[in-house]
């Protein structure tokens, strides 16, 4: 779990990117590659694994994504994400020439 400061932090980086990078890099950097900001590396893999398991695609198309991703809300106004207690995850499973799947999972 992150704590306040580190939100900060990762607010200030991804505001300074939208006024460097191009949306697409935007994107890249901090909603496909990179951790996820709520839970740690290790439970980020197996979450990916299992539902990658599930679904019988790669892991590499499985990725949380929103304010459990970046761990914060790019929503006006709510710019915290509660420290993810009671939120919910948003999973996107990508498959090739198909459509992107979306699963909300309550986080722990």
């Amino acid at each position: 779990m992150i704590e306040a400061p580190d939100i900060r932090e990762r607010i200030r980086i991804f505001k300074g990117d939208l006024a460097t990078l191009s949306p697409l890099q935007v994107i890249r950097k901090h909603i496909i590659y990179g951790s996820c900001a709520v839970i740690s590396g290790q439970q980020y893999f197996d979450l990916r694994s299992e539902i990658a398991e599930k679904c019988q695609v790669h892991p590499n198309e499985v990725m949380v994504v929103e304010s459990a991703k970046l761990g914060f809300s790019i929503a006006p106004n709510n710019h915290v994400c509660d420290r993810a207690y009671g939120a919910l995850f948003l999973i996107g499973v990508t498959r090739p020439y198909r459509n992107l799947h979306f699963f909300a999972m309550k986080s722990i």
